[in-house]
């Protein structure tokens, strides 16, 4: 039996052993106070000890520290001590180092070893109390079998240490410790610990320094603690924290690797870490960290890369991070800030995550700024996130490839994005909640998926300056009330442009302004299963354009591509029109667009109000008396009331029907019903752009006919309601405009009552031309001149207009006009050439050059506008008298015509540049003397003919103008009486004449051709008087002046007065 004895007898024989050390070496290698020594070169000693200011030199060294070895009693699991079979104590031998391998103690103590091992030692290095040690190659092997304290080096209280190329091994404890002021300059070598690499406390010295060192660490690689350390191309490799600086730490790091399975980098509590020259994190959570106030890490260059669900880059609690140029990979969240005004700022560089957490993230109160950054994003890309947290981003691109959301502001977290290029492959833009913010100021928007591009909810706000977003599905969503989206100088291309969503949390009614901006896409209002319905107004201002389209893309809940009769249709609650413009894109698949406004419900009535130049412009094909089912063209449908006025234009040119309306269909029917209203409205909310319309090839007036509660024209028909509500609306139908509504005689357009005017306001101004040539002729057979200097040449200079007023019994009725008031003035220069004599027989021969405008306005014809023509002629005339008073006048004109054809309302509709008249006039007549003194009478025929030729006009409104070019043939018959006085001085006379004539023109059948031939009012039967006179003032220069009166004999005709004066010199 074994025997056990007490345990305070165990107790006793424990006391009684003594740890006993054991060493096969030389002792300590010592020097004490004022002591200079030298180790044997190559010796081996179990410690170097350096106390007060001794100093110590060895080359070639080891320390191999002694092992210690005693004995404890071996106790059972009762708790006593185990004896032997001979009653004597069971003891456990024991093992262990303990020693120190190179210390240096007290004021100035100094110690340098080159190429020295230290191994089997507790502590490698303890430097203490201002002392300095430098060792340049070697190695410290530490902590092997040890219980107590274990560490590569210890430099306490002021010390210095400098360590080139020396590799250090601890087991079980920390590499290295630095604190109280001392210093650490280690180049080469290397740190390998299972514990934590080197610590650093309370060491501001600026000389601390690691330069090329590796450090692989099982806890934490370098940590700092109040201290200052310069790290250059340092590896740290397989830590749990790369770098950690705490409590105002000063770091600088250029290149080198930090590898931390926990965190790459840490400052806290006012550290500050500089990272540069290409220096590389890694980690497996966290890369680098800032935290609590003035704490900043500032990295230019190098690599940022995490592969765990953590940050590569987070600033918490006023921590602040300075990216510059970095490339970060990460794949939980890239950027990361969160609490206390906490910041990171990234300028240049890329950040690219590829996990499922987001790229950049703002919390509470934090803020992040991107400069030039370019982000890919396999998930969500920024999200500002609650307390004012704010992400700004000017200049770089965000990518996002996943499904979730590129920007994302929330619960008053704001965005600012200022040049940035946004790809996402499904939401772009949220701002969600609380007045969560999202400003986008140039820059694009690209989304590629099936989510909105731009989607503002619950009171979120988005506001997009000088952006063009390109959606290949949703363009903006609304959801929401007091939810806004606001586009100033932006473009926005969407298959749906708006999307109006139900938000159960907080219904109502959000706001999309758009501001100088181009839209494009359809528009919907999304009900849900509670049938409640979120109303957008929208407020389309300063030039801002929206183009209706017909969605390609919109699908029902299985996922089937909608019937195009609902892909046409488009919804807006509230819409205001301010100096902006709506235009409906072409039919696609024969389809045309209806866009409704509001919700004819009682509390949302003022649903479109149009202010200034409000505009819309619509696709429709002309029809009349076609069921308004069966009608081809846009329409706008307003379930509730209209203010301002609206002017409608029409994007095609709309083409004449092959079937006729039968004139007994009630007028409120003919025509297109193109916008009908349910509530408030009057005959002036819409209008079209010129007040009327053409037809193409048709030169009849289409007007935008009001019917309604209070309209002019009276009711709209019920049986043309398509707003399902009450049957007291308004229908804007476009119609053809009636001269007189009951016998539909159609209204023709106002400028073509100017092509009728032409022909007859041409003929008359030429028979102005010849009156006044004809005049001429006569004038120089009454001058002295022409009897006594006939073989002189004489040149005539003289100007002349006219008035007149052509009046038509039939065209009131037929085509809206009564007339027209005519003005002309000419200017003729002429050369007669020498008198030619025979017997009995004098001819005179000469040349007329004629510059004339002409003016003429229809009359009594609404929107008519003057139209203005530029004649030049050329004639040739003849005369010859007889001896006995008989003469034939011939004159030959030919003439060029140029100018426009006009309305009151668009100016210029046609222009003309190569139309001709030729004229042709002979005047057979006698002089007589009469019973009284120099008083003659000369009675005369005329017989004249006038063509005129046209090219084809084009008229804007789109039809063309054949003018059949008209010709007339004109008899004048009547007599002239002068009186001839002659002055007492030689030379010098002055004639008096008058004149009256009967005219009568007539033609053939003159007609012009538009789609029909409409005929024209001949010219008729008049009567003209006129008087004249001729004054010579010398033998070479005369006097002319006449004037005419005309006066129609029937209801259709011209009257009207002419009036000349001249001057004629012969040399």
């Amino acid at each position: 039996m074994y025997k056990k004895y007490p345990l305070s007898c165990t107790i006793a024989t424990i006391m009684m052993l003594s740890s006993v050390p054991f060493s096969a070496y030389a002792a300590e290698l010592l020097a004490n106070a004022g002591e200079d020594i030298t180790g044997t070169t190559g010796a081996t000693y179990e410690k170097i000890k350096a106390t007060s200011t001794g100093i110590i030199h060895g080359k070639s060294l080891k320390v191999i520290g002694p092992l210690t070895h005693w004995q404890t009693p071996s106790i059972g699991a009762n708790g006593e001590q185990i004896i032997d079979e001979n009653g004597n104590p069971v003891m456990i031998d024991h093992t262990a180092v303990r020693g120190t391998g190179v210390e240096a103690i007290g004021p100035s103590s100094q110690i340098y070893l080159e190429d020295t091992n230290i191994q089997r030692v507790t502590i490698g290095l303890d430097i203490k109390d201002n002392s300095k040690i430098r060792i340049t190659n070697g190695t410290i092997d530490a902590g092997q079998n040890s219980d107590r304290e274990i560490a590569g080096i210890k430099v306490d209280n002021q010390s210095t240490v400098e360590l080139n190329n020396v590799s250090i091994e601890v087991t079980n404890g920390l590499g290295g410790q630095i604190k109280d002021g001392s210093i650490l300059n280690m180049t080469g070598g290397s740190v390998k610990s299972f514990k934590s690499g080197i610590s650093f406390a309370d060491s501001m010295g600026e000389d601390n320094e690691l330069k090329d060192v590796k450090i692989n660490a099982k806890e934490n690689g370098i940590m700092t603690d109040a201290s200052a350390v310069t790290l250059k191309n340092v590896n740290v490799e397989n830590v749990q924290k790369g770098l950690y600086a705490d409590n105002g730490s000063q770091i600088t790091v250029s290149a080198g690797l930090f590898q931390g399975k926990n965190l790459g980098i840490y400052a806290g509590n006012g550290s500050n870490i500089i990272l540069k020259d290409g220096v590389t994190v890694l980690s497996t959570q966290n890369g680098i960290q800032a935290e609590k106030q003035k704490s900043k890490i500032t990295m230019t260059g190098g690599t940022l890369s995490t592969t765990g669900s953590q940050s590569a880059a987070y600033a918490k609690s006023s921590g602040q991070i300075d990216l510059i140029d970095v490339v970060v990979n990460a794949e939980g969240n890239g950027l990361l800030v969160d609490d206390q005004e906490a910041k990171i700022t990234m300028t240049g560089g890329t950040l690219t995550t590829t996990g499922s957490k987001l790229a950049v993230h703002a919390k509470s109160n934090g803020q992040i700024n991107l400069k030039d950054v370019v982000v890919n994003a396999s998930s969500d890309g920024l999200l500002a996130d609650d307390q004012e947290a704010k992400i700004t981003m000017v200049g770089g691109t965000l990518t996002t490839t996943g499904s979730k959301l590129a920007v994302h502001a929330k619960s008053n977290g704001q965005i600012n994005l200022k040049d940035v290029v946004v790809n996402a492959s499904s939401d772009g833009l949220l701002a969600d909640d609380q007045e969560a913010k999202i400003t986008m100021v140039r820059g694009t928007l690209t989304t590629t998926g099936s989510k909105p591009a731009v989607h503002a909810k619950s009171n979120g706000q988005i506001n997009l300056t000088d952006v063009v977003v390109n959606a290949s599905s949703d363009g903006l969503k609304m959801q929401g009330d007091q939810s806004k989206i606001i586009l100033k100088n932006s473009k926005v291309f969407a298959d749906l442009l708006l999307i109006t969503a139900v938000d159960t949390k907080s219904p109502g009614i959000s706001y999309v302004t758009a501001d100088n901006s181009t839209l494009e896409g359809g528009a919907r209002i999304l009900v849900n299963e509670s049938d409640k319905v979120d109303q957008t107004s929208l407020s389309l201002i300063n030039g801002t354009k929206w183009l209706l389209k017909i969605s390609t893309q919109e699908k029902d809940n299985a996922g089937n591509l909608l019937d195009i009769s609902k892909r046409s249709l488009s919804e807006v609650s509230v819409l205001n029109l301010n100096n902006s413009s709506i235009t409906f894109d072409s039919p696609m698949e024969d389809h045309y667009q209806t866009l409704h406004i509001g919700s004819g419900k009682p509390d949302t009535t003022a649903v479109y109000n149009a202010t200034e130049n409000a505009k819309i412009y619509l696709n429709t094909e002309w029809s009349d008396g076609i069921a308004i089912g069966n009608q081809k063209t846009d329409r706008l449908l307003i379930h509730g009331d209209v203010s301002g006025t609206t002017t409608v234009y029409f994007q095609n040119r709309l083409e004449k029907e092959a079937v006729t309306a039968d004139d007994s269909d009630p007028l409120n029917t003919r025509g297109i019903s193109l916008i009908q209203v349910s509530g408030e409205a009057n005959e002036n909310s819409f209008k079209l752009e010129n007040s009327y319309i053409a037809i193409k090839g048709l030169p009849y007036k289409y007007i935008l006919t009001a019917y309604g509660p209070k309209a002019n024209y009276g009711l709209a028909n019920a049986n043309q309601n398509l707003l399902g509500s009450s049957d007291n609306f308004w229908d804007f139908r476009l119609q053809n405009a009636f001269l007189d509504p009951d016998s539909k005689v159609k209204a023709v357009l106002p400028q073509v009552a100017n092509y009728f005017v032409m022909p007859n306001a041409l003929f008359y101004i030429g028979l102005t031309d010849m009156v006044k040539q004809n005049a001429l002729l006569s004038s120089m057979r009454t001058s002295a001149l022409g009897k006594n200097k006939e073989k002189k040449t004489g040149f005539f200079l003289y100007t002349y207009g006219s008035t007149g007023t052509l009046s038509s019994e039939s065209s009131p009725r037929k085509y809206g006009y009564s007339g027209a008031d005519i003005r002309y003035a000419a200017l003729q220069g002429s050369i007669a050439l020498p008198a030619l004599k025979g017997k009995n027989i004098t001819t005179h021969l000469g040349l007329v050059g004629t510059y004339g405008q002409i003016s003429f306005t229809p009359k009594d014809m609404q929107d008519a506008g003057k139209s203005t023509l530029d004649k030049w002629s050329l004639t040739a005339y003849g005369s010859i008298q007889h001896d006995n008073g008989f003469y034939i006048d011939t004159l030959l004109s030919y003439g060029i015509i140029k100018g426009d054809i006009t309305n009151a309302i668009i100016g210029k509709t046609a222009e003309f540049k190569n139309a001709k008249m030729l004229s042709i006039s002979t005047i057979v007549g006698k002089q007589f003397a009469t019973g009284m003194e120099a008083l003659t009478f000369e009675p005369q025929i005329q017989l004249a003919y006038q063509h005129l030729t046209f090219d084809t006009l084009s008229d804007a409104d789109g039809f063309k103008v054949d003018m059949n070019n008209p010709h007339q043939y004109l008899i004048r018959v009547g007599g002239r009486l002068t009186k001839t006085v002659v002055t007492t001085q030689k030379g010098r006379f002055i004639s008096f004449y008058g004149k009256v004539n009967a005219i009568k023109t007539f033609g053939d059948d003159k007609a012009i051709h538009i789609d029909k031939n409409y005929q024209l009012d001949t010219m008729g039967t008049a009567i003209e008087g006129g008087l004249g006179i001729n004054a010579q003032l010398s033998q070479n220069i005369s006097l002319y002046g006449d004037v005419n009166y005309q006066q129609k004999l029937q209801k259709t005709g011209i009257s009207g007065a002419n009036f000349s004066g001249g001057i004629r010199y012969q040399f």
